[in-house]
C-alpha cells in the first residue's frame, strides 16, 4: 500500500498563539464585514444597529451563526476544520490549543526496538507515537487506534484522544504544515488530514518522512539520539561530561582517586560535580541537556587535546629531572619512569580512540588530535635518541637506563610485541594521516639512520610513502645492514 502524500505538509509556518475570545472577535468582525458587503456605509450602520436589538426569530439566526463559526478554529496562523469532531473532542482540542506553555517537551527520542517516537512532556506522562503498519486493523473498542498517539494520563476514552495528544498533533502541523491550508484531525488522533488537498497521513508517517531531528529543530526541542543510560553507566557518562569543564585539566579517569592536598579550586569543582551528578542521575531533563551541551564530539576533542598536553608535560618532567637530579620531596622521574608513562599514555590514547571515535569516523577533528598526540610521542622518543644524562652535574654512575629509544623502540620488537606507536598509527584514517606525511617521513628517515628494526621503517613508509613512491602494504622482512642503534 502506498503511503499517503504529504505535499500539504511541506512548509514551515509558526504564528502567535491566540485565545478563543480573540478568535471569536475576529469571526464576528469578519461576519459583520460580509453582511455589509455591497451596501453603503449608512445601510451598514443601520444593519449593525438592528443586529444589536432583540427581534423575533433572532435567537435561531444567532444559533445558526454560532454553528457556522464553530466549523473553523485557529491555532496561530493555522486553521482546523472541527466540524467532524464530537463536542467532547472539540473541547479537548480547544484545551490543547489554549494551554500555552503548560505543556512543553523536555526532550524527544526514537526507540529503535519499539519502533516508536517518544515525546517526554515536562511534569507529566510521555506521549508515544507508535509505528503503524500500511494495513491498519480496527482496534477493540476499549483500545486506541494503532496509528493514534497516546499517553498514560488516563484521559483517553473510546474514540476520544486526550488533550496532550491533540497538542502534539498541533505541533506537527505547526512544524510541517502550510498556513494557507485547512487541516482536520480525527477524534481519536489517528490521522491528520490536509482538507484543502484531501491528503491524509498518520502522525507516525509524517514524522518518519520529515524526520524527528527536523521536528525537534523546528519546535526547538531537545533530541536524544544516544539512548539514556541508567545507574552506573549514567554516572560514568556524567563524570565524562563534567570532566570537560574541570579547571585543572583532569580527565574522567583522574576522578577515581583525588589526593587530600588537591588545589582548592579543584576541590570546589569536585563538590560542584558531585552535586550535579546526584541531581542528573534522577532528572532526565538535566541529563539530556548536559549531553546536548557537552556532546560526544566536544568530549572527544577535549580528551585528545589534554592527551597532547600530557605528552608534552611528560617530556618536560623528564628534562627537569635530568637537569636537577633527584630531590627528597619528589619521586624520581628518569628514563625508566618516563618510558613507563609514555606507554601508559599511548594506551590511553588508543583506548580513547576506540571508545570515542571508532564508531564515529566522521569526527575528523578528534581523530586529528589523537593522531597528533601519537606522533608527538614517537617523534619525542626518536629525537631523544642519546644518553640523556650526559653532561649532567649530579652523580649518575648508578643509572643504567639512559636512553628512551632502545627501551621503547627496540625492546618491543625483541619481545614480539606490537611496534611502539607505529602499529596504532597504521590503522588510523588515511585522510587524517595524510596531513602528517611530512612529519612521518622525517621520523622514518631518522629511524632508518639510527638502525631501528626494519618493520618500523617499512610500516611508516607504507603510511607516508617517500616522495616519488606509491603507498604499499608494510613488509615484514628482517633488518638490513644498517648503522646500529646507539
Amino acid at each position: 500500500m502506498t503511503s499517503p502524500p504529504i505535499e500539504g505538509f511541506s512548509k514551515l509556518g509558526i504564528g502567535p498563539m491566540r485565545t478563543r475570545s480573540q478568535t471569536e472577535r475576529e469571526r464576528r468582525a469578519q461576519a459583520q464585514a460580509q453582511a455589509g458587503a455591497g451596501a453603503g456605509s449608512q445601510a451598514h450602520q443601520q444593519a449593525h444597529q438592528q443586529a444589536q436589538q432583540p427581534a423575533a426569530g433572532s435567537a435561531g439566526a444567532a444559533m445558526a451563526s454560532s454553528s457556522m463559526n464553530e466549523r473553523i478554529i485557529r491555532s496561530g496562523r493555522f486553521r482546523y476544520d472541527i466540524s467532524g469532531l464530537s463536542e467532547a473532542s472539540r473541547e479537548r482540542f480547544r484545551d490543547a490549543l489554549e494551554c500555552g506553555k503548560a505543556i512543553s517537551v523536555e526532550y524527544c527520542e526514537e526507540t529503535e526496538e519499539a519502533g516508536s517516537y517518544v515525546f517526554h512532556v515536562k511534569d507529566t506522562f510521555p506521549i508515544f507515537v507508535e509505528k503503524d503498519e500500511p494495513q491498519l486493523d480496527k482496534p477493540q473498542s476499549d483500545e486506541p487506534h494503532p496509528s493514534a498517539p497516546h499517553c498514560d494520563c488516563g484521559m483517553w476514552e473510546e474514540g476520544l484522544a486526550c488533550k496532550h495528544v491533540f497538542w502534539l498533533e498541533d505541533q506537527l502541523v505547526r512544524a510541517f504544515g502550510d498556513e494557507s491550508y485547512v487541516y482536520r484531525l480525527a477524534g481519536d488522533a489517528s490521522t491528520i488530514e490536509n482538507k484543502t488537498h484531501a491528503d491524509t497521513i498518520t502522525p507516525y508517517r509524517l514524522i518518519e518522512r520529515r524526520e524527528l531531528s527536523e521536528l525537534a529543530k523546528r519546535r526547538d526541542w531537545l533530541l536524544d539520539e544516544q539512548g539514556l543510560e541508567e545507574g552506573e553507566a549514567r554516572t560514568d557518562e556524567l563524570n565524562d561530561i563534567l570532566s570537560v569543564l574541570e579547571p585543572t585539566g583532569l580527565i574522567h579517569e583522574d576522578f577515581v582517586a583525588t589526593l587530600p592536598g588537591s588545589p582548592s579550586l579543584s576541590q570546589a569543582y569536585q563538590q560542584f560535580r558531585d552535586s550535579i551528578i546526584a541531581y542528573a542521575a534522577r532528572n532526565d531533563d538535566l541529563y539530556v541537556r548536559l549531553r546536548s551541551i557537552v556532546d560526544p564530539t566536544i568530549r572527544a576533542n577535549v580528551f585528545f587535546e589534554r592527551m597532547q598536553d600530557r605528552v608534552e608535560q611528560v617530556f618536560d618532567d623528564l628534562q627537569e629531572y635530568v637537569n636537577q637530579g633527584p630531590t627528597g620531596s619528589e619521586r624520581p622521574f628518569g628514563v625508566v619512569e618516563c618510558a613507563d608513562k609514555l606507554e601508559e599514555l599511548v594506551k590511553e590514547i588508543q583506548d580513547g580512540y576506540d571508545k570515542r571515535i571508532s564508531n564515529d569516523p566522521g569526527d575528523r577533528d578528534a581523530a586529528n588530535r589523537a593522531v597528533r598526540a601519537l606522533i608527538d610521542v614517537l617523534e619525542g622518543v626518536v629525537d631523544r635518541n642519546r644518553d640523556l644524562y650526559q653532561g649532567t652535574a649530579w652523580p649518575i654512575e648508578q643509572i643504567q637506563d639512559r636512553n628512551l629509544f632502545p627501551r621503547l623502540i627496540k625492546s618491543h620488537v625483541m619481545v614480539g610485541d606490537e611496534l611502539f606507536v607505529v602499529d596504532m598509527l597504521k590503522n588510523k584514517p588515511p585522510e587524517v594521516l595524510r596531513e602528517y606525511h611530512e612529519r612521518l617521513r622525517s621520523i622514518a628517515a631518522k629511524l632508518q639512520f639510527f638502525g631501528a628494526p626494519e618493520p618500523y621503517v617499512s610500516t611508516l613508509n607504507s603510511i607516508a610513502p617517500p616522495h616519488g613512491q606509491k603507498r604499499s602494504a608494510p613488509s615484514a622482512g628482517g633488518s638490513s645492514s644498517k648503522r646500529p642503534m646507539k
